[in-house]
């Protein structure tokens, strides 16, 4: 028992020891401060203040369209309101930067729309898209499923009943919803948002694609071009930083969630008018058709105009195989360690050597693929190791573990110490224990979190980009690569493949949460 558990600490140190590499580079200031000018003398304030600025109106507008799609999909009754309930999730099979190629690619002053509306006589001029406020919407419509999911299951467990209450004391909908309904789902709503936060600040690719800079692209160049790893290390550290203030700024809200209710929902009522329904069912739609139906529709068809003369199977498979083998490399790993690291915590919940692994573990989410791809680079390179396929898959655990560990925490907290207790009484040694009972109640949460993992994994760009072996390509880096040479029906046969399977890995986690 004492071995196991100082296993799993030294494992969970294993998995953050990077940061501390990183934390040690970045106290080196003897060769960065003639690069340090030349940023702040070209582009550094202008990467700082698009990233302060992106951060907040991705935040804000996803934050706006996730909580307004939740209250109108749980309390009223219109077209398609079941089935926008599992639509509106759907855009986060998207990848950032699969969607900025095609907004680029079609929307641009000399892309296919603009051409079809001057042919008609429509327009004469066309404002540029590359902007910060476009990307910021593009953010806000491609994460905003984070806060709905949230904010969803929150208003279903509070129920109508607050609200109607409300109502019969005199107030209108309007100041009964923000009044009463808001304040109880804030916690949920401000958690969703530091995700969608967290996830604007890691993203490379859209931001490159958009000709933005962020400080994620500053990370980078310091790393690529300038060769300076102190530098690079730095603005790790700084977006890492940037990460963890959201983070503490979420907490206060974060304490008080344990005090909403767990009442079901009342039924949804349907809205009044056939107006309201109209206009509600538009709004609904109208999203989803944005956000998720208008790039997948201009995905399959840039990806039936590729030239299938040029166009070699073998490397298109070759890709995906890459992408297949790191997804289920990751996904198995860190579902074993999250099976025993919970377990242990499980069975010892008040022992500080089992619920610190979890903690350090949960920290990795939050770090951007641009630093933690540094801070690997600098711990293998302290290692006198050479960054590969080994260095990929540390760098998915570091990143992704949490999300198999909560989902594996999900499942554990719904076993009861009884069931095992009586199965001991009946006979049953500990492993027929786990085969019979754990394991079979814990499968579909150990699935869902395995999943979660690989869609991730598949989609990942930035920490891809920089740790990957010379002459291994996965599909997000060939998609990313073609739509930079504005290759785009090559580059969407690669984004085709992520979707399609991130669709699959999305269904599949949410018939076994139903199942679960």
């Amino acid at each position: 028992m004492l071995i196991s558990k100082f296993a799993a600490l030294a494992i969970s140190l294993l998995l953050v020891l990077p940061l501390g590499m990183l934390g040690y580079q970045a106290a080196d200031l003897s060769h960065s401060g003639e690069h340090w000018r030349h940023l702040l003398d070209t582009w550094l304030g202008e990467a700082l203040l698009n990233t302060l600025l992106l951060t907040l109106l991705s935040g804000f507008g996803a934050a706006l369209l996730g909580t307004s799609l939740a209250w109108l999909t749980v309390s009223y009754r219109f077209a398609g309101g079941r089935l926008l309930a599992w639509l509106l999730i759907l855009p986060l099979a998207l990848p950032p930067y699969v969607v900025a190629m095609l907004l680029t690619w079609w929307g641009d002053s000399s892309g296919t729309l603009h051409l079809w509306l001057r042919e008609l006589g429509w327009v004469s001029h066309w404002a540029d898209i590359r902007t910060l406020p476009v990307l910021a919407a593009l953010f806000s419509l491609l994460f905003f499923p984070y806060i709905f999911l949230l904010a969803r299951a929150s208003f279903q467990r509070q129920g109508l009943q607050a609200f109607e209450a409300a109502r019969l004391l005199g107030l209108s909908p309007f100041k009964a919803f923000f009044r009463v309904v808001l304040p109880i789902a804030r916690p949920s709503i401000v958690a969703g948002t530091a995700l969608v936060m967290m996830e604007t600040l890691a993203d490379y690719g859209a931001s490159s694609l958009f000709s933005v800079p962020t400080l994620t692209q500053a990370i980078y160049r310091s790393w690529f071009n300038l060769g300076d790893w102190a530098l690079a290390a730095q603005l790790a550290i700084a977006l890492i930083g940037a990460v963890a203030l959201v983070l503490v700024l979420v907490q206060p809200q974060q304490s008080t969630a344990a005090a909403a209710q767990t009442r079901q929902s009342a039924q949804a009522k349907p809205a009044q008018l056939a107006l309201s329904r109209w206009l509600m069912s538009g709004f609904a739609w109208l999203v989803f058709v944005l956000s998720f139906a208008l790039p997948l529709s201009l995905l399959l068809w840039q990806s039936l105009l590729a030239d299938t003369g040029h166009w070699q199977g073998q490397q298109l498979f070759d890709w995906f195989t890459h992408s297949l083998s790191l997804a289920l490399a990751s996904a198995v790993l860190a579902s074993l360690l999250a099976l025993w690291l919970g377990w242990q915590q499980y069975r010892y919940p008040h022992q500080f050597s089992s619920w610190l692994p979890l903690r350090l573990l949960s920290l990795g989410y939050g770090i951007p693929g641009t630093a933690l791809a540094v801070a690997i680079l600098l711990t293998w390179q302290g290692l006198a190791l050479q960054a590969g396929v080994m260095a990929l898959v540390f760098a998915y655990l570091v990143r992704f573990m949490s999300l198999s560990v909560q989902s594996t925490q999900a499942g554990l907290a719904q076993l009861s110490p009884r069931l095992l207790e009586a199965a001991q009484l009946h006979g049953y040694r500990p492993m027929q224990q786990h085969r019979r009972i754990t394991l079979p109640l814990l499968l579909p949460h150990l699935l869902a979190g395995a999943l979660m993992v690989a869609i991730e994994v598949l989609k990942e760009l930035p920490a891809t980009l920089m740790l990957r072996p010379f002459n291994f390509d996965t599909l997000a880096i060939i998609a990313y690569q073609y739509a930079q040479d504005e290759r785009i029906p090559e580059a969407a046969n690669a984004a085709l493949l992520i979707v399609v399977a991130s669709l699959l890995g999305l269904v599949l986690v949410k018939w076994l949460e139903k199942r679960g």
